[in-house]
């Protein structure tokens, strides 16, 4: 049986579920204990080592591993990702969709890899062919294991259901872009990672808010992360730093924080906290240093941020907890 994706549960909905002969209200504090997981140090530890991995996998094999010989490590790296594939499918098919979840995002971060050998085996080569500059340059000669991954990463993504495995695709849909903007426009770095940064944050969100209407709430977080972040690796493309910088930072931090507040969540709410709070750090510092006057309203206002929230989510949360009439069930 399928298991169903994450789905929204009004108070509404448990008394009506349970009926009349059941106390609805224990019912529903039981639901909110179980929604908040308390710490799961064994978890924690799975993410360590599946993150740990994937750095060493994407990164240092890489780079380290082709000096072996190419035929003998593309051999050897297809029968390590089969490995990972196959273990991975059957921990998902016994419930242990963490664990399966990892492997098959280790399985999709080797994917360039893989392309890499078999590109390199067949002489396609140039001038900064080789896999250490995979993320270091932008070139036309990496398309193919973009396309690979985001192909592969994809068929990953939908058959494990796991959020997580959205990065090895994500990513490499932001090297396609660019790697495909310079060779189709012949733009420079600059520009590229402006405009990419932008339009590719704005799909990501977009496709973020898709995913948490349609009850994929687990691949909803990691999609507005990439594009968060996207927008503000492309938002240093627009000044050199300085004011002008933190002030663009500076309302790009507010935007993120309206968005969080549109679709109530709460990634774009600390992201957008942390860019205004370096922004408003960089100001204080390099303008008023001396002002215990600026000090003192950035503090009220802070207070006054964490005050207003907490007043509007009781209010929220008293709201989402008064029954209301519903029909019987027949």
């Amino acid at each position: 049986m399928k298991k169903p994706g994450a789905i929204k549960v009004r108070y509404d909905d448990v008394v009506a579920a349970v009926g009349p002969n059941v106390d609805g209200d224990a019912v529903w504090k039981a639901l909110i204990a179980e929604a908040h997981n308390p710490f799961d140090g064994r978890r924690m530890i799975m993410w360590f080592g599946g993150v740990l991995a994937l750095l060493a996998s994407t990164i240092f094999l890489g780079t380290a591993g082709v000096s072996f010989g190419v035929i003998g490590f593309g051999l050897t790296l297809s029968a390590i990702m089969a490995a990972l594939l196959g273990t991975g499918w059957c921990l998902k098919g016994k419930g242990h969709h963490l664990a399966g979840g990892l492997l098959a995002t280790l399985f999709s971060g080797l994917v360039p890899l893989l392309v890499f050998s078999i590109t390199d085996q067949l002489g396609i080569q140039g001038d900064f062919f080789n896999y250490s500059s995979f993320y270091d340059y932008i070139s036309s000669q990496w398309i193919w294991m973009e396309l690979a991954t985001i192909l592969v990463g994809s068929v990953v993504v939908s058959k494990f259901d796991f959020g997580f495995a959205t990065l090895p695709p994500a990513l490499a849909t932001y090297f396609f872009v660019m790697d495909f903007g310079e060779a189709l426009f012949d733009a420079g770095f600059d520009t590229l990672s402006l405009v990419v940064g932008f339009v590719l944050g704005t799909a990501m969100l977009g496709l973020a808010v898709w995913f948490e209407r349609a009850g994929k709430s687990g691949h909803a977080p990691w999609l507005l992360i990439y594009g968060l972040l996207s927008y503000l690796f492309g938002a240093r493309e627009i000044t050199d730093g300085g004011t002008a910088g933190a002030l663009v930072y500076l309302g790009l931090g507010l935007a993120f924080l309206i968005f969080g507040w549109a679709i109530k969540r709460g990634i774009p709410v600390t992201i957008g906290g942390l860019a205004m709070t370096c922004s408003l750090a960089y100001l204080s510092f390099d303008y008023f240093d001396d002002s215990i006057l600026f000090s003192l309203v950035v503090f009220i206002v802070g207070i006054g941020i964490v005050l207003g929230a907490t007043f509007l989510g009781r209010t929220r949360d008293s709201a989402a907890m008064e029954p209301t009439p519903v029909p019987e069930l027949r």
